[in-house]
């Protein structure tokens, strides 16, 4: 058996002066206060060969400004395919790309502080020590998201009135994936070197819309440090999350929102201050329970990564620039792939990705590298809706989404579960 060996640290990318947040079309100026802090953490595991090296960021979205950036700086330290970088997708976070500046205009400023910070932290772990690590995967349940897809009878929008239209409402019976897949990094005598957890549901509820926060991600990593640390670095996969998002639904008592309920279907309400920590403290005890189990499985074999490409175009016609989709996997030992899209890809590819792969575990992850916007299924362009067509506008697409977007996701997802050149199968 390989001996694995691992670093890992934690970097402050908070923004230092008031810049725009990214995430909404409808908010404007900068951000006026800092309700928590902005974090970048990072795990460089090592068996023989190149490091690779997994980011997680509290952002919006990672994109090629800062991916581009930070290998720049790590020069030949780490290959390309050797970097997963993943963006938390905070609503509540200045935005690190200047493709969509509809959903929040990019400072350089800000830009330049956060490749600085997590190329310097990355150098920094690249140097040692390491430590001869044991990984050990966990899994369990949370209950706190909904599925946003539903259709209407009728609905009333920016876009004026719409009849039989999905809108964005709670659809309870609606896909969604619960799972919250945890890896626990610890040291021979046992104590914790670093945590990564995976959950999909959208951090949009934050209740101030101009602080910065990491949303529920942050909540779930101060809970996790509790329990296992003060310092622990904590890295935060988000999952399939495309058309999901916390389970706040509009219960108000008012003679209005009863009338609205009764006329429009269900909707989503607004958590105020003290319901939003509720439901994130919640939803942390939860993630802390899992994390604090005892562990049935322990990761085994060697490690290693892949990434594969596809031209934008083949998922949104019309598009004639360079700019790629990718689908990046790292195979950590024997049947346990973690699986990261460049996009907001909707809960139902999570089937999708596990028959891919066939056996064994898979850890799904969207919001990589840089994202271009919605990876919807063919049944949601027969639909419509926010993730089928409407995304196109405040993402800076034209469109239309390709009809044949699973065919060319399928082909992907098969490329990258191939069998690799010295023989590596993750299935």
């Amino acid at each position: 058996m390989k001996l694995t060996s691992a670093s890992a640290g934690t970097a402050d990318i908070t923004p230092e002066t008031p810049v725009p947040l990214a995430g909404s079309e409808v908010r404007t100026g900068v951000f006026q206060s800092v309700a928590d802090r902005l974090e970048a953490n990072a795990l460089v595991l090592k068996q023989d060969g190149s490091p690779i090296v997994f980011v997680s960021a509290d952002l919006m979205f990672v994109g090629q400004e800062l991916r581009a950036g930070v290998m720049d700086r790590l020069g030949a330290a780490v290959p390309d395919e050797s970097l997963f970088f993943a963006g938390s997708h905070t609503h509540f976070a200045p935005a690190t790309d200047d493709r969509r500046p509809r959903l929040g205009v990019m400072d350089a400023r800000y830009l330049e502080q956060v490749c600085e910070r997590v190329s310097t932290m990355i150098s920094r772990l690249l140097e040692g020590p390491f430590a001869a690590v044991t990984i050990e995967y966990l899994q369990g349940q949370a209950d706190h998201a909904v599925n946003r897809r539903m259709r209407a009878r009728w609905h009333l929008s920016r876009r004026g009135p719409l009849v039989g239209a999905v809108v964005a409402a709670p659809n309870l019976s609606g896909p969604r994936d619960e799972t919250v897949h945890l890896l626990r990094v610890s040291r021979p005598d046992g104590r914790p070197l670093a945590a990564i957890w995976n959950y999909a549901c959208h951090p949009v509820s934050f209740p101030r819309p101009l602080e910065v926060s990491a949303d529920f991600p942050g909540r779930v990593r101060r809970g996790l440090r509790g329990a296992l640390g003060p310092d622990l670095p904590v890295l935060f996969w988000q999952g399939f999350a495309g058309d999901i998002r916390p389970r706040e639904l509009d219960r108000s008592t008012s003679i209005g929102s009863w009338a609205k309920r009764l006329l429009l279907g269900p909707r989503f309400g607004r958590f105020v201050s003290g319901q939003w920590e509720q439901w994130a403290d919640s939803l942390a005890a939860a993630v802390v329970d899992i994390a604090t189990r005892p562990a049935r499985r322990s990761v085994r074999g060697p490690i290693c990564c892949r990434r594969v490409t596809r031209p934008l175009g083949q998922f949104v016609l019309g598009v004639s620039d360079e700019r790629q989709v990718t689908f990046h996997r790292v195979m950590l030992g024997d049947g346990l792939n973690v699986v990261g899209i460049s996009a907001e890809v909707v809960a139902e590819y999570g089937a999708l990705v596990s028959s891919a792969f066939g056996g064994g575990t898979t850890i799904p992850v969207g919001y990589i590298d840089e994202v271009y916007g919605y990876l919807p299924t063919a049944r949601m362009l027969e639909e419509g809706g926010y993730e089928a067509s409407w995304f196109l506008r405040p993402f800076a697409l034209v469109g239309p989404v390709n009809p044949r977007i699973e065919e060319h996701c399928l082909a992907a997802l098969r490329e990258l579960a191939a069998p690799d050149s010295r023989g590596l199968d993750p299935r």
